[in-house]
């Protein structure tokens, strides 16, 4: 898996700006957020 220049913007809030994953083949990635989600 592979992602470039991902940006999320909440209204005038930029949550991600430029974010960079790489992940290779049979590895499992977990993403959790303050409140586990």
């Amino acid at each position: 898996m592979k992602g470039t220049n991902l940006t999320k913007k909440i209204g005038d809030v930029n949550a991600l700006n430029d974010l960079r994953v790489t992940e290779d083949k049979g590895k499992i990635t977990v993403l959790l957020g303050p409140n586990g989600a």
